[in-house]
């Protein structure tokens, strides 16, 4: 079962795991590769923690998504 639960600083290593493979991933396939950041450089260039939600999916105690909205519930 994936659990969604706040973001914890524990979980950036994971997160940067996740964003890096997928975004490399979505750049090569529009042949965007050079515009590749890591999340990183990214987080701090878009404010990702300017955000009022960011989330964390969990499954078996490991961390497989994340998300960042601009509102919550």
């Amino acid at each position: 079962m994936v659990t969604i639960r706040n973001y914890q600083d524990t979980d950036w290593e994971s997160i940067s795991r996740i964003h890096d493979s997928a975004r490399t991933l979505e750049l090569e396939l529009a042949g965007l590769k050079d515009a590749f950041l890591p999340l990183e450089i990214a987080a701090k260039r878009e404010g990702l923690f300017d955000y009022p939600g960011i989330f964390a999916a969990e499954e078996n105690g490991s961390v497989i998504g994340f998300a960042a909205c601009i509102k919550t519930v």
